[in-house]
């Protein structure tokens, strides 16, 4: 198994941006980011047993390598998947959108209209709206998700 798992991580390197769903400090986490570091094979502890694992390092752009971005990718019990920075947007989203007369193109600041769609992103600070979602590369504002984090509201 740690063949198939080596096999995945061998396609990624240094900033390909991923989604990691793994362990950290025997909790398990999900880290989407950017990849931070070249993947290394150690050896980690889980359930009181040594076991070969993947440690890899997802976060946003620029930030270090640490602990607090770490995932440990055990063979059968963590997987790495290479995400596209622009969020996808369905045909039938789109044609929607388009009979809406809403405009289904990337995100800009302009101020947001409930869309129905919600893109993979970074939750950024709470501002008046709720907290700002960036994408992927933080360099534009894909909405805003609500105070109590029920509705995304998609920036037009």
């Amino acid at each position: 198994m740690i063949d198939e798992l080596t096999d995945e991580v061998g396609k990624l390197g240094p900033g390909d941006s991923v989604t990691a769903r793994g362990f950290t400090g025997g909790r398990p986490v999900t880290r989407t980011g950017v990849l931070l570091a070249q993947p290394k094979q150690v050896t980690a502890r889980r359930g009181g047993e040594r076991h070969q694992a993947w440690r890899v390092f997802v976060g946003p752009p620029g930030a270090p390598a640490d602990k607090g971005t770490q995932v440990t990718l055990f063979p059968g019990m963590g997987t790495i998947e290479h995400q596209t920075d622009e969020p996808e947007i369905s045909p039938a989203a789109e044609k929607r959108d388009q009979d809406q007369g809403q405009d289904p193109s990337p995100a800009s600041s302009t101020p947001p209209r409930r869309r129905g769609l919600l893109a993979e992103g970074w939750l950024g600070n709470l501002e008046g709206r709720g907290y700002v979602v960036w994408s992927l590369d933080r360099t534009r504002v894909l909405g805003w998700l609500t105070l109590d984090r029920s509705r995304f509201l998609r920036a037009t």
